[in-house]
């Protein structure tokens, strides 16, 4: 059994090529596609109300994004990328549990 949710923000609701709705059902989908699962079941996360709470304390907010989907580097690259940037990174300063190193080491990360 396996189980996902995706989160997405788009503005307008229905753009060139697509929507929200399919957006949604789709990169879920395909998530447990990939997996080699069935999929049954869709989950729904709602996420409009966080950003508003976010838009009122900063409104230069531009892309909001899941650094644990491909990690925080692939993250990185992708707004560096986007915003014409560089960026560099202290490995020592990123706060990972010791246990995680200790498990990322043994798997070569």
């Amino acid at each position: 059994m396996l189980f996902t949710t995706d989160s997405f923000v788009v503005n307008p609701l229905f753009f060139k090529g697509g929507n929200i709705g399919k957006l949604v059902v789709c990169g879920t989908v395909n998530d447990l596609a990939v997996s080699g699962a069935k999929s049954l079941y869709l989950t729904c996360a709602f996420i409009n109300t966080l950003v508003d709470c976010m838009l009122e304390v900063y409104n230069g907010i531009h892309v909001i994004r899941d650094a644990t989907r491909g990690g925080v580097a692939a993250f990185l690259n992708e707004i560096c990328d986007f915003s014409k940037v560089t960026i560099a990174i202290e490995e020592q300063l990123l706060p990972i549990k010791e246990e995680v190193k200790g498990a990322a080491e043994m798997l070569g990360f």
